[in-house]
C-alpha cells in the first residue's frame, strides 16, 4: 500500500548534516510512496533515490547542502547532492527550495566548481514540479542518458547551467523561469527536446545545445543576466541560441529539425550562432542541418546572426516574421552572416536600423 512517510520524524532539530538520517527515510520508501520535507530547515550531503519515490518539499521547505564537498563523493565530475543511477519513475514536487550553496570543490572544475544539484544518469521518466533551486555548486539539473523527462514551473537561480542533458531524449520543459549565471539549458547528443513558455535570463547562453529535433516556443529571453558569470565577472547575455556538439564527447546524433517560434529576445550579443568551420572545439563534432526561426520579434543585439556551415552538409536555414534591431548605439551592420549553407528561405522580415544581408 503506497503512503507518505515525514522527513521530520528521522530528522533532527539541528543544523548540522543530517545525511544519514534523510537517507534512512528514502530507503525506508517503498515504489510510490511519497517523502515529505514539510517547513522547516534540512542540511545533507548526497543523496540516493530509488525507482518509483516521490519527493514533495511543501511550501516553506529548505533543502540546503553541505559546504563542505566531501560529502557528496570523490571529489569528481559525477558529484551530486540529488542523485539516481538506473531508476524509473521518479518525482520532485513542491513549493520549497533546494539550496546548493555554492559549495566550492578546490580540485573540481575552474577550480572551484562543486557538486551538481540533481545528477541522473540512465533513468527513465523523470518529473520536476514547482520547487526553486539557488545557488547550485556546479549544474543544478545535470542529466545524462535519461529518457521521458518533464519539467514545470520549475524556478533556477544563480548558479550554473539550469538544466545539462548529455545524449538525454524526450524532455518537455514548460513554464520554468531561469536566471543562471550559466547557459540555462545546455548539452548535446539529443533527441526530441520541447521548451515552452519558459523565461530565459543568463549571463551565458540561453541554449547551447545540440539536438535532433528542437522545438522551442513563446520564450522570453532577455539580458543582462541577474546573476554574474562566476569565471569572467560578467553579466552580458552571450547567445540567445548557440549550437553544441563537441567531438571530445563522442557526438553520435547530426542536430536537425529546429524550430524556434514566438519567442521575443532582448539586449543579448547574438541572437544564433553556428561555426562548423572547424575553429570553435565545442561546435565540431556533428553538424547541424535545418533551423527555423518564426514569430521572433527581437530587440538590442549587439551582433549579427551567424551561421557557417559544413561544406559537406550544408545547412537549411528559414528565417519566417522575423522582427530585428541592433542596439542603439549599433551603426550599419549586417542583419546575417552566412556561408556553406544550401538554402536561405526569409520571408516577412523587418530590420530597423540601416541593416543588409552578408551571405558567401
Amino acid at each position: 500500500m503506497e503512503k507518505s512517510i515525514n522527513v521530520s520524524d528521522y530528522t533532527a532539530n539541528t543544523a548540522a548534516p543530517q545525511t544519514g538520517a534523510i537517507q534512512r527515510a528514502i530507503d525506508g520508501c517503498g515504489a510510490g510512496d511519497t517523502l515529505v520535507f514539510p517547513a522547516g530547515n534540512y542540511t545533507s550531503g548526497k543523496l540516493t533515490l530509488r525507482s518509483g519515490l516521490k519527493i514533495r518539499f511543501e511550501e516553506g521547505a529548505v533543502l540546503c547542502g553541505s559546504a563542505d564537498y566531501r560529502d557528496y563523493g570523490d571529489g569528481g565530475w559525477t558529484d551530486g547532492f540529488i542523485t539516481g543511477y538506473g531508476l524509473r519513475d521518479i518525482t520532485i514536487e513542491g513549493k520549497g527550495l533546494l539550496d546548493g550553496v555554492d559549495c566550492p570543490n578546490p580540485g573540481g572544475e575552474e577550480g572551484f566548481r562543486g557538486p551538481h544539484l540533481f545528477y541522473f544518469e540512465d533513468c527513465e521518466n523523470l518529473r520536476f514540479d514547482g520547487y526553486t533551486v539557488q545557488n547550485a555548486a556546479n549544474y543544478a539539473h545535470m542529466l545524462v542518458r535519461c529518457r521521458d523527462m518533464a519539467f514545470g514551473g520549475v524556478t533556477v537561480l544563480a548558479g550554473h547551467d539550469g538544466i545539462h542533458m548529455q545524449g538525454c531524449e524526450r524532455a518537455a520543459i514548460e513554464g520554468c523561469v531561469f536566471r543562471t549565471g550559466d547557459d540555462c539549458i545546455a548539452g548535446s547528443d539529443n533527441a526530441a527536446i520541447s521548451v515552452k513558455d519558459c523565461e530565459i535570463n543568463t549571463s551565458c547562453n540561453g541554449f547551447r545545445i545540440g539536438s535532433r529535433g528542437l522545438r522551442v516556443k513563446n520564450c522570453a529571453f532577455y539580458g543582462p543576466g541577474k546573476y554574474m558569470h562566476r569565471v569572467s565577472g560578467r553579466t552580458n547575455m552571450l547567445a540567445a541560441l548557440i549550437y553544441f556538439s563537441p567531438k571530445e564527447r563522442g557526438i553520435e546524433l547530426v542536430g536537425d529539425d529546429w524550430l524556434i517560434s514566438d519567442c521575443t529576445i532582448d539586449n543579448v550579443d547574438y541572437l544564433f550562432y553556428y561555426d562548423f568551420s572547424g575553429t570553435d572545439p565545442w561546435q565540431n563534432g556533428k553538424p547541424l542541418h535545418d533551423v527555423s526561426f518564426e514569430g521572433i520579434r527581437a530587440t538590442g543585439v549587439r551582433y549579427p546572426i551567424y551561421c557557417c556551415g559544413d561544406a559537406d552538409s550544408a545547412l537549411k536555414l528559414t528565417l519566417k516574421n522575423i522582427d530585428f534591431s541592433f542596439k542603439e548605439e549599433i551603426g550599419q551592420a549586417p542583419f546575417l552572416r552566412i556561408n556553406n549553407f544550401d538554402r536561405l528561405t526569409v520571408s516577412g522580415l523587418a530590420l530597423g536600423g540601416k541593416n543588409a544581408l552578408e551571405i558567401h
